[in-house]
């Protein structure tokens, strides 16, 4: 036998020895570790350690089936942060998955998205070179919120039956997360999210309420989809006597009071307008003021997120996790039931706000709102 053919033969005996001990080597390691050293040693593309354990964690995350526990890259930490501050790297809109397509809510005034003439119910296809879907709309918000790239994006837009293609760059985008307007001798608030400066701007909200002589309160939670428990506790105070806010019940079942309100608060007359997307901290507040005869509740059943999500800072990123659930003082649970209101209303006439109209009237008249 020639030479050449003797040292293949040794090298495949090698190399089949030392795969063989590899197998063997995996094979008694645990299942995450295995996996993670086939990928790294044998996965026939590019793939890093780092990116295979934010999978690892993401997919831990996953695995528990819950939608508000979710595990945050380094970077969407810091955009997730910027954005409960109230100010935040982006176009001006506010976006849901219904369905699995990202579709605008709202969109703010005098922001990109605004002047670009985006509108509430439009459906993002597309930003730029990536199809927006159920699996790559948490890297298009990414590319939304870029705060790095002044490069102004692409967007493909499906309104009705008609797709367009608009061009809108990112900006610094402040939020007033409180809304102030003055509709005849009744105050009316919007609270757009529980963020937080929205207790100090709720505060300033009712001094002008007051300072005004208004003769009742309308507080607009429409479309909120929550935020701080403590920025909502802070807001409740300032409109409920002395009462328990909320209960949470953990992963025990133990039941506590989590927040009470004082003795000191605004009495003017109060009506609450709520509707189908009105979520986690906005039924919170709306659990607390109607189990307490506080105000009136008007519009439609809110969506019944009543759970409780704590946000734990990891070495780089973090995990928003949930912890609880909420209840009501009166021990009613929000989680799949959410709240329902005392006049059920629903917005079905094009342009006329039937919902305001109904807390307007309601004001206006002998009927007392303290139910």
């Amino acid at each position: 036998m020639s030479k050449k053919p003797i040292i293949l033969t040794a090298l495949i005996s090698v190399v089949a020895t030392v795969l063989i001990c590899f197998a063997v080597y995996i094979f008694t390691l645990p299942p995450v570790t295995s996996v993670k050293l086939l990928l790294l040693n044998t996965f026939a593309g590019d793939v890093t350690e780092t990116e295979l354990e934010q999978g690892a964690i993401r997919g831990m995350v996953e695995a528990l089936g819950d939608p508000y526990s979710v595990y945050f890259t380094e970077e969407e930490y810091a955009m997730f942060m910027e954005e409960m501050d109230a100010n935040y790297v982006g176009i001006g809109i506010e976006v849901q998955i219904q369905d699995g397509k990202l579709v605008v809510s709202s969109t703010f005034p005098d922001t990109p998205a605004d002047e670009a003439g985006i509108m509430p119910d439009d459906i993002l296809l597309g930003v730029n070179e990536l199809e927006i879907n159920e699996e790559t709309y948490a890297e298009a918000l990414l590319i939304l919120r870029a705060r790095n790239d002044s490069t102004p994006l692409t967007l493909t837009v499906l309104r009705g039956t008609e797709t367009m293609t608009l061009s809108v760059s990112r900006t610094t985008i402040h939020l007033d997360t409180v809304v102030y307007e003055k509709k005849a001798d009744i105050a009316y608030i919007r609270i757009r999210s529980f963020d937080s400066p929205t207790a100090g701007e709720m505060a300033a909200a009712i001094d002008r309420a007051e300072k005004s002589n208004a003769r009742g309160l309308i507080i607009d939670v429409r479309d909120n989809p929550g935020g701080y428990l403590g920025t909502v506790a802070e807001i409740a105070d300032m409109l409920l006597p002395r009462c328990s806010i909320v209960y949470t019940e953990n992963k025990d079942g133990k039941r506590e009071a989590l927040y009470e309100s004082d003795e000191s608060f605004n009495s003017l007359p109060l009506v609450l307008i709520i509707n189908e997307n009105s979520a986690s901290a906005s039924e919170v507040l709306a659990g607390a003021l109607k189990d307490n005869g506080r105000a009136t509740l008007v519009g439609q059943k809110t969506y019944g997120k009543g759970s409780v999500q704590n946000l734990f800072k990891l070495k780089e990123g973090g995990v928003k996790l949930t912890v609880a659930h909420y209840y009501t003082s009166g021990g009613y649970i929000i989680d799949g039931n959410g709240i329902e209101p005392h006049h059920v209303i629903e917005n079905n006439t094009e342009g006329v706000d039937l919902q305001l109209e109904k807390a307007l009237e309601l004001l206006s008249s002998s009927e007392n709102t303290m139910q």
